[in-house]
């Protein structure tokens, strides 16, 4: 479960109190989130969401009206800050990093498009990472 936290300094107070809630993260907020933790610039956080949806160097660049060349240099830049050397490998580790986790958990899509709480068997039991309620009901 991605959980997103907001805070602030409470008006007036002198005492540098701060309110702050939590609350799960919604899919909207996840992706910006996963890649603004690689400290990429707002042009590179775009060329970066438009290459992990498979779009093409010129795809991109009629996207964000720039020139092939120009995506093929945020490209590099990306790559160096997310320590990756290709396309695939990029796509890779942000699956890896931020959703196997999830799929192995047993989390299933909600009805937002992001992972729901992992499964549980009818006792409510939550099944642990990897297992199916088949395989639970074999092992009992």
């Amino acid at each position: 479960m991605g959980l997103i936290l907001h805070g602030s300094l409470t008006a007036g107070d002198p005492t540098g109190r701060a309110a702050v809630i939590v609350e799960r993260a919604q899919a909207v907020e996840i992706a910006p989130l996963i890649v603004q933790a690689y400290g990429l610039s707002e042009r590179e956080s775009q060329v970066m969401q438009f290459m992990l949806q498979g779009l093409s160097t010129k795809e991109i660049a009629a996207e964000l009206y720039i020139s092939p060349y120009t995506v093929q240099e945020h490209f590099k830049t990306i790559f160096d800050k997310v320590g990756v050397r290709s396309r695939r490998e990029l796509v890779g580790q942000v699956f890896f990093q931020h959703f196997q986790p999830r799929v192995r958990s047993g989390a299933g899509l909600g009805p937002n498009g992001w992972f729901s709480e992992p499964a549980a068997s009818a006792s409510g039991e939550a099944l642990r990472p990897g297992e199916t309620l088949t395989s639970r009901h074999a092992r009992r």
